[in-house]
């Protein structure tokens, strides 16, 4: 399975193979009192994702190639799973949030069933591994969180906005829109995780 050469950041632990990871800045959040490790996943065939810590500090975060037009469901999955415990290794994950998906995208058949197959692989894999599964995050909440970040008033369409909002997290460019997203996404979760507990 292909991905983007590994990045890592001083702070972060050596990235799981096969995948793109990079440095960051900022985070806030989740396990009650306690400092906690979360984890933030932009589900999709190319899985944007990003650890951050209870303190706002965002430690590593990249991409994962989980999935082409010609790989079974099941494979993604597994590669999933198996991306989530090479990360929980290395960075001992307590919360795990992801993008809820959106109607739009649960309209298109084929697209719902990946989609929503991740969704439940990361559940699980949560479940398995004792870690704490946030209520799923709304597409519009994390573009509104992007819009904050950047000063702007409202949100707008397309991915523009997220991706200058992670550039000013991350303190460099996003290697996609899906990392953009995951990082955007792991800032916000880790400031409310307490109030998206299930």
């Amino acid at each position: 399975m292909s991905a983007s050469e590994a990045r890592r950041s001083p702070r972060s632990s050596p990235a799981p193979s096969n995948t793109t990871q990079s440095p960051a800045g900022p985070q806030n959040g989740a396990q009650a009192v306690t400092g906690f490790r979360l984890l933030a996943l932009d589900l999709a065939s190319e899985t944007g994702w990003a650890v951050i810590t209870h303190n706002q500090e965002l430690i590593a975060s990249g991409r994962w190639a989980l999935r082409n037009t010609e790989t079974p469901l099941p494979t993604a999955l597994d590669a999933l799973d198996q991306r989530m415990s090479e990360l929980h290794e290395a960075h001992d994950i307590q919360v795990i949030a992801v993008e809820a998906i959106s109607p739009t995208m649960a309209k298109h058949t084929a697209t719902a069933r990946i989609l929503f197959g991740l969704s439940i692989q990361a559940e699980r894999w949560a479940f398995e591994h004792n870690v704490s599964f946030l209520q799923p995050v709304s597409p519009a909440r994390i573009k509104k969180h992007a819009a904050n970040l950047l000063g702007h008033a409202r949100a707008v369409k397309g991915k523009e906005q997220a991706i200058a909002a992670a550039e000013g997290l991350l303190g460099r460019p996003a290697q996609s829109s899906d990392e953009a997203d995951a990082v955007v996404l792991a800032h916000w979760a880790s400031l409310h995780a307490e109030e998206i507990r299930p």
